[in-house]
């Protein structure tokens, strides 16, 4: 009787073992990698100012504590000042070239336009997106809503936030 159930055993580890007929397969990837938003913690009572900058998979939003009421034109100047040290160490940075004088950013329902002191026509298409998500998030926008990007050299047309 001990040598059946030693045979059972050995039978039953056997199938076990052999993985009831499922091969085994390659990795196989589905999706786009993990975002999240890089920031620091705000101040009680204070609320954030969302900026966008390129990271290693693409356009990344940063969170920076300030006041409730933050003025467009300060906006886009931090936008134009680039990452802090700490975004730059977390692998952030800017296609954005320095602009003369301060930015100012109109707003519409639905429509925003961004005011440049410079040229804009030769603009990367991720600096045009750090400045186009970052305008769409401000005061309640949707990132659905266009915005137009203008400077010196003329206008760039509406264009959506795309992320």
């Amino acid at each position: 009787m001990r040598r059946i159930h030693h045979w059972a055993g050995v039978i039953l580890a056997m199938t076990l073992a052999g993985g009831c007929g499922i091969r085994s397969t390659d990795v196989v990837e589905v999706g786009e990698p993990a975002t999240g938003q890089i920031g620091t913690p705000g101040t009680p009572g204070k609320e954030g100012v969302t900026l966008y900058f390129q990271g290693p998979d693409g356009l990344m939003p940063v969170v920076r504590p300030y006041g409730k009421d933050v003025d467009p034109g300060k906006r886009l100047a931090m936008l134009l000042v680039g990452p802090t040290a700490a975004e730059r160490a977390a692998g952030l940075r800017t296609e954005l070239p320095e602009f003369d004088g301060s930015p100012a950013l109109e707003e519409n329902p639905g429509d925003v336009r961004i005011l440049l002191m410079g040229p804009v026509a030769g603009l990367p298409a991720g600096a045009r997106q750090q400045l186009v998500c970052t305008a769409a998030s401000f005061k309640g926008q949707s990132l659905m809503t266009t915005v137009r990007i203008s400077g010196s050299d003329g206008d760039l047309g509406m264009e959506p936030c795309r992320l």
